[in-house]
This record gives structure tokens, C-alpha cells and sequence, in this order.
């Protein structure tokens, strides 16, 4: 492991950061730029880290090797260049890079650049998609269990057009809401009311009953402005569940069931529709 400066022009972020935010494109929608431009500034050391790990490094092969990397978020790239010790530092911090400590690499510069016209919005793009299920699986502790997926899922449901992600672990007087979706024109669910509400559980069994009760719940909590939820499990769903869907069959409201598996399978489509996988969850549910 070895400490390296990374360098950047503020500008160049602050503008990145800026676009995210005003096309949506950013998993946490709500968030204030700053918080945008910490996000990036992680994400540029994982890339660095991820594309150079245990190499013997000198300036020279940041240059030669990756003079654009792929996506940090769908229309965001990034350039990696040695700094030279007669350039100016702009902005700075510094992070462990998981290269050879041997390396005589010990400050990079980076650009980001917004690839416009190039990608679509609403479509996926598989590695950031990749790189999400990742932070899932790597997930170590109760709360990067539980924010890792639902990062995951705020990614996903952006990506449905007509879907837009307004906020995330919503706290209400009584409730806690893991992600609130507004239901705008062009969704495949324009019969449905104005909000979706989703539930993530990362746990290391299966979700049951009591789970799908409770969004059931939020659903109704809503004044009316929610008929439609999804219920997230990495690890897939009990038995009861089954009974439970049966017994509400008559109700006007509808839970879709999304399992880790089915997520998985994302990456196996090129230019997989998300919509596709959520109308299958509510045609399940509706015709169960």
C-alpha cells in the first residue's frame, strides 16, 4: 500500500459535479455538490487504485497506459497523468492506492470529462453497474451493507425512464423509507400513482413476511399517492412471502419482489432495460 497526492483543477470537478447533479444522473440525487465532489474524489482513487494494483509503477505508465479510463458514472470519464515537479498543484488530498510501494509514483493529476451525446440517459452502463454489485458483495459492516445496495437500487431506478429518485432513507414522523421514486410521464407504470417507495434489505438470509407487511404499510401511509412499492433482498425471499401475496390479492396496491440474483443477471444483457426486470416483479405479484 502507498500513500499517493492525487491533483486536480477545482474547477474542472466543481463543473463535473454540477453536471451530475443537474441531469440526475448522480445515485444520490439530493445531495449537495459538495458531497457530489467527495463522491468523485473516491471514485478516481478506487479506478486509480483498481487499474494499477501490485504494479511496479514510475510516472511515465500513467501517461502511456491510461490516458482515459471508463466511466465513473454514465457520462463521466476520467484522464490519469504523472505530475511533473514543475507543474502547480491546484487542489490536492491524498488516499492509499493499492500499487507496489516499490513504485516511484507519488503524485497523479486527473481531468474529468463529460462524454455528452455519447450515452443515452436511463441507459445502464454495465461496469459502473458492476462496480455497484461489487460494493455490495464486499460490504462488510451493517451500514455499508444497508447504503451499498441502496446505492445500488437509487442507480438502478434511475435508470428507468420516467423514474426520478427524489430521496433516499427518508425519515417521516413514524417511518423510515429506504428510497421515494416520483412516477413521472413516459414510466412503464403511468396508471400507478405519483410515488413508488422501495425497501432494501442486505441481510445474510432471506427477507420473510414481516417485510413485505411493513412496505405494505408505507404504501397505504401515503394519502394516497402511492399504490406501487419494491421490496429488495440480496439474498432472496422466504416461503411466506408466497401466502402473504395471495392474501392481498384483491388489494389495489402492488409489491414488486426483486432478489440479488435477479440484479446479477443485469450484467449478463448488454443494454439490459431495468423497466423489463420491474414490470416482471409486478406481473409476478399481480398474477401470482
Amino acid at each position: 500500500m502507498k500513500r499517493i497526492q492525487f491533483q486536480y483543477v477545482p474547477a474542472n470537478l466543481e463543473q463535473t459535479a454540477r453536471h451530475l447533479a443537474n441531469q440526475g444522473d448522480f445515485p444520490k440525487r439530493a445531495e449537495p455538490h459538495s458531497t457530489i465532489e467527495s463522491s468523485l474524489r473516491k471514485a478516481v482513487v478506487t479506478l486509480f487504485s483498481e487499474s494499477y494494483r501490485g504494479r511496479r509503477l514510475h510516472g511515465t505508465d500513467v501517461e502511456n497506459d491510461l490516458q482515459h479510463a471508463p466511466c465513473l458514472w454514465r457520462s463521466i470519464t476520467c484522464s490519469f497523468f504523472s505530475v511533473r515537479p514543475t507543474e502547480r498543484v491546484h487542489g490536492a488530498f491524498h488516499a492509499d492506492a493499492e500499487i507496489d510501494a516499490a513504485s516511484d509514483l507519488t503524485a497523479v493529476h486527473f481531468t474529468l470529462h463529460v462524454i455528452l451525446g455519447v450515452q443515452r440517459p436511463n441507459v445502464l452502463v454495465l461496469q459502473d453497474l458492476g462496480n455497484f454489485i461489487d460494493a455490495v458483495d464486499n460490504a462488510q459492516t451493517s451500514m455499508e451493507k444497508g447504503e451499498s445496495l441502496e446505492t445500488l437500487m437509487a442507480y438502478l431506478f434511475s435508470g428507468v425512464p420516467g423514474f426520478r429518485v427524489v430521496d433516499r432513507n427518508l425519515h417521516t414522523s413514524n417511518e423510515e423509507i429506504d428510497i421515494v421514486v416520483e412516477n413521472c410521464e413516459g414510466s412503464p407504470f403511468q396508471r400507478d400513482q405519483q410515488y413508488v417507495v422501495v425497501e432494501c434489505k442486505n441481510w445474510s438470509s432471506s427477507c420473510g413476511k414481516n417485510e413485505i407487511v411493513a412496505l405494505r404499510d408505507k404504501i397505504e401511509n401515503r394519502r394516497g399517492r402511492c399504490t406501487l412499492g419494491f421490496l429488495v433482498s440480496w439474498r432472496g425471499f422466504a416461503r411466506t412471502l408466497e401466502v402473504d401475496q395471495l392474501r392481498h390479492s384483491r388489494d389495489k396496491n402492488a409489491v414488486g419482489l426483486i432478489s440479488g440474483s435477479e440484479i446479477r443477471g443485469l450484467l449478463d444483457v448488454l443494454q439490459y432495460d431495468v423497466s423489463d426486470m420491474l414490470k416482471k416483479a409486478v406481473y409476478d405479484e399481480v398474477f401470482k
